[in-house]
Parts: C-alpha cells; sequence; structure tokens
C-alpha cells in the first residue's frame, strides 16, 4: 500500500480514509497527517522525505477540505499550513516556495491576526476550534512543534 493513500488517525495511527474517500472533494492531492508534532521546518523536511510539502491552501474549498480531516482525524488543535511570512515583504504570507504569493486566507476572526507577536511568528498554523476560540489561521512561532499535514499531487 502507498504510504500516502490514507490519512492516518492520531489516536492509533491506523488508516482512516482512502485518497477517493476524502471528505470534501476529489481533486486535491493526496493528503497524509503526520501526528507527532514538529517545528515547520522539520515539518517540511519531513514532508519533502516523502516526495510532498507541508499543505497549502487555494481556496476555500480546500480550506474547508483540509480543516475536516484536521479537526475529524487528529487530537491536538493546531496543525502547521505550507505558508510563512514573505522574507522581503514581512506582512504578506508566500507559500513554502517563497515564490508564490498566498491569495487565499482565513485568519481567525476572534483576535487580531496576523499579528507577527513580537516579530516572532513567521509561519501558519490553523487552530481548529477545540480549544473553544473560533477556528482559523494563525501566525506562529516556526521553532514550537505541531502536528502537520503533508499533501503531494497525485501521481500519474
Amino acid at each position: 500500500m502507498d504510504e500516502w493513500s490514507w490519512v492516518p488517525r492520531c489516536d492509533k495511527g491506523t488508516p482512516a480514509l482512502k485518497s477517493g474517500e476524502t471528505p470534501g472533494s476529489g481533486s486535491h492531492g493526496v493528503i497524509r497527517r503526520f501526528c507527532d508534532r514538529a517545528t515547520w521546518d522539520d515539518a517540511m523536511r519531513t514532508c519533502k522525505s516523502f516526495g510532498g510539502y507541508l499543505v497549502t491552501i487555494g481556496d476555500e474549498e480546500e480550506n474547508n477540505f483540509v480543516g475536516a480531516i484536521s479537526h475529524t482525524y487528529g487530537t491536538y488543535t493546531y496543525t502547521w499550513r505550507g505558508a510563512r511570512r514573505d522574507p522581503v515583504e514581512n506582512e504578506k504570507f508566500v507559500r513554502h516556495d517563497n515564490k508564490t504569493k498566498w491569495e487565499f486566507t482565513n485568519w481567525r476572526k476572534d483576535i487580531l491576526r496576523p499579528d507577527d507577536y513580537m516579530g516572532r511568528e513567521k509561519c501558519v498554523e490553523m487552530d481548529e476550534g477545540n480549544s473553544g476560540l473560533e477556528p482559523g489561521w494563525n501566525d506562529f512561532p516556526y521553532w514550537e512543534p505541531l502536528q502537520y499535514l503533508c499533501e503531494r499531487e497525485f501521481a500519474m
């Protein structure tokens, strides 16, 4: 079995959904959830070692699709997304390759986000709302260990 053909459950690490059965849409790449916690850079390295990258979000449908996987199959409320602050224009975010501007956003609305608190929040994480807060994205320090989702394109 291809290690990317399912999304693991965080409670037992067993297969949960086949890629064709994921909720929301069948048009997205294959997504795999990693239940261990890692810094943003370590999570990206792990994703690359499997031929992918930290999950990126292009539109609301994809945001809901990935959010459903994170929320339903996770036990921890925060997961890394594949975006970080632009190294040149700090107020903007770019995809993990530092070249593609991050157009769609879903920042948390219950508090001011993104705020780059103390100049240390350079990467994007998703708060799934389990902590009683409104679900949405947040900027977060890259060295904090969080769970993460990797994606890769469908193999042709």
